[in-house]
């Protein structure tokens, strides 16, 4: 890698850490005056990079907090996680939150109109196919920063306002969808441009969890019952798209971005929650079902290691909702795949495809690598995974960020064995 991107660990200064009770968290230092008290629970990059840092201030909490999970063999403190709102950034860590926070007000996201476009189609933009994974998205990032009770920034309030408007009869956001047919014809079924069926799914599953969170922050009364109808739409159509008998044409829409194995899935995510928040048994049943089915299509490598990664974070929320240890094996079996096969670079991070040599990075993946970490450091107690989060914080994380406080794609020259050089483009 280059001279300037040396894998680094944490400085001692970084974070601090008190026992229960503690009311207040410093991280990065001393905050600058007046600075604002932002959440730490973070959608997507900016979820899971709060996450890290929540991760960094506190040891693991106790065992006893994880259903199913066994006492480890040594004495665990008893710690538990700061809530967010009592979690200070400050440093360099502190301003690239607070840009990151930013960010979301500025072009194109202020513009509801461009990220509605892919429920609406209203305006040409890249992705509209995947109807939901904008406009989810932001829903869930911006109901997570905004101060309680204040949807910020603006274009947040206005979309609030009309998002479930354009839900179709069975529950689904998009297009008008002949389901008779479960994935497209060829060759557009593999054509990210051109898929219609398997795109919707994943931009529902983002979809839902942006309803799930602006529900919480603002409880807007047509927020809820929007995602009640997604959690529908996936549970009337399990029998087709779980059918045994559809394996081979599910695996033939490959596994990269249009594929049903990287679009379905990642509503395990989504259904888990809203079963925690519903309490309706068929949501919690269908993300089993799915995890089940799962097993038929997960294999690396891969071509999609965010839309793979989103899934075994379901697989963790699933093993904290049910207790069963199935779950947790299934995760710390890949996690310990993907870092003794070469999958995890030298950086911490890993490739947009799920490979060992891949010529592109993506901010998208590097934070879903980051939460099945933080997810079994919290479900083990064991600090490997906790280092393996650090690492890719403090390393990955920071050479993928972007002067305007996004994250995106590096390009990098490669040999077999992984990335040797970081290319100057940025994507």
């Amino acid at each position: 890698m280059q001279p300037n991107h040396k894998t680094k660990r944490r400085p001692s200064h970084l974070a601090s850490a008190r026992p229960s009770g503690a009311r207040r968290f410093t991280i990065g230092g001393p905050a600058a005056h007046g600075a604002p008290r932002g959440p730490l629970r973070f959608a997507w990059l900016w979820l899971v990079f709060q996450t890290a840092i929540a991760a960094c201030a506190a040891e693991p909490a106790g065992q006893a907090e994880i259903a199913g999970a066994s006492a480890p063999s040594h004495a665990t403190p008893q710690w538990t996680l700061p809530d967010a709102r009592d979690v200070e950034l400050g440093g360099s860590l502190g301003d690239a939150f607070r840009q990151g926070v930013r960010r979301l007000g500025e072009d194109p996201y202020r513009s509801v109109v461009f990220l509605r476009s892919d429920l609406t189609f209203e305006m040409p933009r890249w992705f509209t196919n995947f109807s939901g994974d904008v406009s989810g998205r932001f829903l869930e990032i911006a109901s997570l920063t905004s101060p309680a009770g204040k949807p910020q920034p603006a274009a947040l309030g206005e979309l609030l306002k009309t998002v479930a408007d354009y839900q179709k009869a069975d529950g689904h956001f998009g297009r008008d969808i002949d389901w008779s047919k479960p994935i497209d014809d060829p060759p557009d079924n593999t054509d990210a441009g051109k898929a219609i069926r398997t795109p919707v799914f994943w931009g529902n599953s983002r979809l839902l969890m942006g309803l799930l969170e602006a529900h919480a922050a603002f409880a807007e009364p047509k927020l809820l019952p929007a995602a009640k109808g997604i959690g529908d739409f996936y549970v009337n159509g399990a029998d087709v798209y779980l059918d045994p008998n559809g394996e081979s044409l599910f695996k033939s829409t490959g596994s990269y971005s249009s594929a049903y194995v990287t679009d379905y899935f990642p509503a395990i995510e989504g259904l888990t929650r809203l079963y925690q928040v519903t309490r309706d048994d068929r949501y919690l049943r269908q993300a089993e079902r799915m995890a089940e089915f799962f097993k038929r299509f997960d294999r690396l490598p891969i071509d999609h290691s965010h839309g793979n990664l989103i899934a075994y974070h379901g697989l963790m929320l699933l093993y904290e909702t049910t207790g069963k240890r199935e779950y947790l094996a299934r995760s710390v079996d890949r996690w310990k795949e993907a870092t003794e096969g070469g999958y995890v670079w030298s950086t911490g991070g890993v490739g947009e495809r799920f490979h060992v040599r891949c010529e592109t990075d993506e901010g998208c993946s590097e934070a879903d690598w980051l939460r099945p970490n933080l997810d079994l450091w919290r479900a083990t107690g064991e600090t490997r995974f906790l280092d393996a989060a650090e690492r890719l914080v403090c390393n990955h994380y920071e050479m993928n960020r972007t002067a305007n406080g996004g994250y995106g794609h590096h390009n990098f020259v490669c040999d077999a064995e992984g990335p040797l050089l970081m290319q100057p483009r940025f994507v």
